[in-house]
């Protein structure tokens, strides 16, 4: 491989948790991370209120035994136990956090139907397939029909128009519960196929009770991004800010990455972090359409740290409600002022525009989320929109990536699949170095 006459060997588009990650990774290498805003961190920046760092949403940190050893030294993290639970058809449930059938004829139905039906292989997706239609085939008509009203909350579309290779982002909606745990576990010990698809507590399958998850020590998910440079730098690994990407060109046995201020950059190799529809663009693709995007809106209520509960989030699957995640980030990123208040935070996403919600609605729908006592007070609130969240209806058609040219899975959404698609990379690469 040709070293000579580049600016770095190995360049990682994009600034957020996956890139941080390659760079740790390929330290050795001594990467440039190329990215677009002014700091690095991506999602992980807080949003400032008053005296508290707000994460854009509720993040914990997990994975294999690497990602927790990542965790621990790049991002500061400690180990909490997380209290967690849902919320389906007016009932909450503690210790899952999947959407839930409860409603007893439906109990009864899906549960005729579930043991019917075939395995379900996600590989093979229909031409033309939507999501409505996965949902139908892997969990019957009952429960399929039940999950496709649900992810509307999500998404702010109908499952009818989004398409079937989109499935792999919606994770939370791969497993459901059926009534109780006793049901679930009986259905469960069915076949391995309903083992995969139905969920059930941890505690009722003989493990631990709650999920163990990494979250920085202190300044929340902030406090991630903060370390993170303090490591960057330690490890002498380059980070090039307000790099607006424009074009990428490989000439002469190299890559030249252009940015729109008229920068050149150039390498011989590239992990590329980015969206795969703006990758595409970048590469000189035409006919790449567009994403749409879901949008979130971040409500955030202060109250008195005594009227906080220990629950850390739960999960909002029930369609009269406007919260889809509630979050007690205040409690749990030990964010206390002076004058012994605190937060919470109710995730609401939309697709289009949304207008403005009752916060007293939303306080009493984290009351019944078991977060706040019944007699709280809401002593502030504020809200702050984060636009273009998750990408929706993106490119389907795969591109060819040209030598030395590596991209996360496009369909990977959780940030522990991102983080083994770096695995299966560095890996390539730690062999050809």
């Amino acid at each position: 491989m040709n070293r000579s006459n580049v600016d770095s060997n190995l360049v990682i588009l994009g600034g957020g948790l996956s890139a941080i990650y390659a760079a740790y990774k390929l330290s050795k290498d001594k990467p440039t991370i190329i990215f677009g805003q002014e700091e690095i961190g991506g999602i992980l920046n807080s949003y400032k209120w008053k005296n508290y760092h707000i994460d854009n949403g509720c993040h914990f940190f997990d994975g294999n035994e690497e990602h927790i050893e990542f965790f621990k030294i790049v991002g500061g993290t400690i180990e909490h136990e997380v209290k967690y639970g849902s919320f389906n058809q007016g009932k909450l449930t503690n210790e899952i956090a999947t959407p839930e059938i409860n409603n007893t004829q439906m109990v009864t139905d899906a549960i005729n139907e579930l043991k019917n039906l075939e395995n379900y292989e996600h590989n093979n997706i229909l031409k033309e397939e939507s999501i409505k239609d996965i949902l139908i085939r892997k969990f019957g008509i009952i429960c399929g029909t039940y999950l496709s009203d649900v992810q509307q909350k999500f998404t702010g579309q109908v499952s009818e128009k989004i398409r079937g290779n989109e499935f792999k982002k919606f994770s939370v909606f791969h497993r459901i519960r059926i009534g109780n745990d006793e049901i679930s576990n009986d259905l469960k010990k069915t076949s391995s196929y309903l083992e995969d698809i139905i969920c059930s507590s941890l505690e009722s399958r003989g493990l631990p009770k709650y999920q163990k998850s990494m979250y920085p020590k202190n300044g929340g998910s902030m406090g991630f991004v903060i370390n993170s440079k303090k490591y960057l730098a330690k490890n002498n690994i380059n980070t090039l800010n307000n790099f607006n990407v424009e074009k990428i060109k490989y000439i002469n046995g190299c890559y030249e990455i252009y940015s729109s201020s008229g920068s050149t950059f150039r390498t011989n190799t590239i992990i590329s972090t980015l969206p795969y529809g703006l990758l595409a663009k970048l590469l000189g693709h035409k006919n790449e359409s567009p994403p749409q995007f879901i949008h979130y809106r971040m409500i955030l209520l202060e109250i008195n740290k005594k009227d906080i509960l220990d629950t850390y989030y739960v999960q909002d699957f029930d369609k009269k409600n406007y919260t889809y995640r509630s979050s007690n980030m205040g409690y749990y990123s030990n964010q206390v002022s002076d004058a012994g208040s605190t937060f919470v935070m109710s995730e609401i996403p939309y697709f289009q525009s949304l207008q403005n919600v009752n916060i007293n609605k939303i306080k009493d729908e984290l009351i019944t989320h078991g977060l706040l006592k019944e007699k709280s007070k809401i002593l502030d609130y504020t809200f702050y929109d984060k636009k273009n969240v998750v990408p929706i209806n993106t490119v389907t058609q795969k591109i060819n990536l040209p030598n030395n040219f590596y991209s996360i899975d496009s369909d990977a959404f959780s940030a522990k699949d991102k983080l083994s698609d770096i695995d299966l990379i560095s890996d390539n690469l730690n062999n050809f170095f």
